[in-house]
């Protein structure tokens, strides 16, 4: 009996600090600062390397126009926005040829710490196959990495906007 109110203030105080704690949010993209270029490259397939980036994304250069409006018709390649996902920038870089998805290349994923590295290298080569497999950026994502998935999701719509898609 002298143990309960013990116990009852231990759970108390452990649902408080449960309640309390504050997961990281997702940057939402404030600007889509990237270049677009004209031309079809395939680059081979995805690259499952990250970089670390100063999250400026992109490399602002300009570029011809790769698109002519129409879904069809899309061609060329485009950079999308990085996206700060609470652990690093996500940043990918996506070619479209005769309006189809040919290559998809992250360029920046979370790599700050041996576990974003492993959640990065784990879940990048099954985002870049989900969104070939979608043709778009409307992908299931991979659980455990569900912020990198996210993330990687909005750059992907970015670049694929610009190329009108």
């Amino acid at each position: 009996m002298r143990r309960a109110p013990l116990v009852i203030a231990g759970t108390a105080l452990g649902l408080g600090l449960l309640l309390t704690y504050r997961t990281p949010q997702l940057a939402t993209p404030a600007a889509a600062s990237t270049s677009v270029s004209g031309g079809s490259t395939h680059s081979g397939g995805a690259s499952n390397s990250s970089s670390a980036g100063s999250g400026t994304g992109g490399s602002g250069g300009s570029g011809t126009g790769g698109s002519t409006g129409s879904t069809g018709s899309a061609a060329g390649t485009a950079t999308g926005t990085s996206i700060y996902d609470g652990f690093g920038n996500v940043q990918v870089k996506v070619t479209v040829s005769g309006g189809k998805i040919t290559s998809v290349t992250p360029l920046q994923l979370p790599n700050g710490d041996p576990q974003s590295q492993q959640i990065s290298n784990y879940a990048s080569p099954q985002l870049v196959q989900q969104a070939m497999a979608a043709q778009s950026a409307h992908i299931n994502g991979v659980s455990g990495a569900t912020y990198t998935s996210q993330a990687f999701a909005q750059s992907l719509q970015s670049a694929l906007t610009q190329l009108g898609m």
